[in-house]
């Protein structure tokens, strides 16, 4: 088989007609796919599923664009080529911006956020993981139990001094400033909790969305509900935890107007936080952006990154970000 050249080989292995018919129909059904996304929005499970793989159906589009160019089918990489460039152009510009270095005022706040994974009852490694990279504000979903993940952080922020706290059902916050007792308006989706920062008080709330299978409408109406309520005041906020939803979907939308995506404005890369090696698909890598840091216009963002580490038991990265308090007339 020396010197033959790839077509030449698939030519005589009566490939070829097969490869540039799967191409063709691919380059189609591509382009329909995001018709149809831009037509209904996310009335039919398809779109869904296809807006939490966009990075993955870019590179994939590409890839098989390459293929039809290599092929010589013109048609169907073009066709590939325009979904992607399609779709691209709806992200958010992280994906070709440098990381942004840290802030250096000392009122600036280092939130973090993680979900923990509910199995994962070993409290003392996620205490060991957070003590790591200790946070001002450490915001966390799923904890088995929070009662004690809170005494195993004991000196995290003082010397032999519990964290302040705010807990309900599995949510738990923790940090340096003075935190307030959960509002009773919180739900199963979410809890919202008063925050004494340098700057004054302020809200912060701990998200974990219903997850969007077969339950899409559950999940809008949880955000529209918290964002309702989140509307209702005037305060300083700080909305993290995981949407389970990624940037493109509906269900963002309502934060992405109201609040700032901290890592879209400051963030670098693709900023995929789940699933870590804790489940199987993890052993790859994560592909999900499903945790998102949202602030009020109080906040200036001057960082923001997805760590590279997480407890053991843990299902998701963790995403940190550094907020700078807006000057009045900033």
């Amino acid at each position: 088989m020396t010197g033959l050249t790839t077509a030449g080989f698939l030519q005589r292995n009566r490939t070829l007609p097969l490869l540039r018919g799967c191409l063709m129909i691919s380059g189609v059904a591509s382009l329909a796919w995001c018709a149809l996304w831009l037509s209904t929005g996310e009335t039919f499970a398809i779109v869904r599923f296809g807006l939490y793989l966009v990075p993955l159906l870019i590179v994939g589009w590409l890839v098989l664009a390459g293929a039809a160019a290599l092929l010589g089918r013109p048609l169907p990489a073009i066709l590939h080529v325009l979904a992607a460039l399609l779709i691209y152009s709806a992200l958010p510009p992280t994906l070709t911006r440098s990381a942004v270095a840290a802030a250096s005022e000392p009122v600036a706040i280092s939130v973090t956020t993680l979900s923990n994974r509910t199995r994962n009852r070993d409290m003392a490694a996620t205490a060991e993981a957070i003590r790591r990279r200790p946070a001002d504000v450490v915001i966390l979903q799923e904890v088995a139990d929070p009662a004690g993940l809170t005494v195993a952080l004991r000196g995290l922020f003082k010397p032999d001094a519990l964290p302040s706290a705010c807990n309900r059902g599995t949510y738990l916050i923790v940090s340096r400033h003075p935190l307030g007792p959960p509002d009773p308006a919180s739900s199963n989706a979410w809890m919202t909790c008063p925050i004494d920062l340098p700057s004054g008080r302020a809200l912060v709330a701990s998200v974990h969305l219903p997850k969007p299978w077969g339950r899409g409408a559950d999940q809008i109406a949880a955000a529209s509900e918290l964002l309702q309520i989140l509307r209702k005041t005037n305060m300083p906020t700080i909305v993290a935890g995981d949407f389970n939803a990624t940037p493109l979907t509906e269900t963002l939308r309502g934060f992405s107007a109201d609040f700032v995506n901290a890592f879209d404005k400051v963030g670098a890369g693709v900023g995929f936080t789940f699933p870590t090696p804790a489940r199987r698909l993890g052993t790859f890598g994560p592909f999900l952006r499903i945790d998102h840091i949202y602030h009020s216009g109080h906040f200036r963002p001057v960082a923001a990154e997805v760590g590279g580490w997480h407890p053991p038991g843990a299902d998701h990265f963790p995403l940190t970000v550094t907020l700078s308090p807006r000057s009045v007339g900033n």
